[in-house]
């Protein structure tokens, strides 16, 4: 795609501006036109104002503090779009992962994730990165047993405490709980 300066913004905000603008500056970003997603068309030449890894204003008047510290971007001819997630993603199943795949996830827009099973300690760590897309995560994945993959999977059947299970992988850092397709239905009720 030609023009299409979303990758600035999308970093900036994503990952934290404030290495590019102190506390007591803004980041602007001159004559950008953006894509608006909710009503489906362009809306040219904005001025995007960025404080403290916030937008704080979209529009064509901005007036600026005094004495305060700008750096602008000039975005003429360019166009900015919201961050984009990958809904589907295995981040945590391998150290380095992270350092092999932000770089390809930021140039192509890519500021959100759903990891959708893998070792919570690998992701919890990767989680403590100042620079990085949003992760929301679900550790290992819950499946019958036996399982289809044993090497990120809890396997349960009757026997299983549920709750307990639950409980703690909630408290390692989970954000939610995948269950996969050799889960049997009373065991999948109970999680549910």
């Amino acid at each position: 795609m030609k023009n299409v300066f979303y990758i600035f913004l999308l970093f900036l905000v994503a990952c934290n501006s404030s290495r590019i603008v102190n506390s007591n500056g803004y980041l602007v970003l001159d004559n950008i036109n953006i894509v608006d997603v909710i009503n489906g068309g362009i809306i040219e030449n904005q001025t995007l104002v960025i404080k403290d890894s916030l937008i704080v204003f979209i529009g064509t008047n901005w007036n600026s503090p005094s004495n305060s510290k700008i750096n602008r971007i000039a975005g003429s001819g360019k166009y900015l779009i919201p961050g984009l997630w990958d809904m589907h993603f295995h981040l945590s199943w391998e150290k380095g992962n992270d350092t092999l795949l932000f770089p390809a996830l930021f140039a192509n827009g890519i500021t959100g994730i759903r990891d959708m099973g893998g070792d919570l300690v690998i992701q919890n760590k990767i989680k403590t990165n100042k620079i990085r897309p949003e992760i929301y995560g679900a550790g290992p994945i819950i499946d019958g047993n036996p399982p289809v993959m044993y090497d990120f999977s809890i396997p349960v059947d009757s026997r299983t405490i549920l709750p307990n299970l639950l409980d703690s992988i909630t408290k390692l850092g989970a954000d939610f709980i995948k269950t996969y397709s050799l889960i049997k239905k009373t065991e999948l009720q109970e999680i549910a």
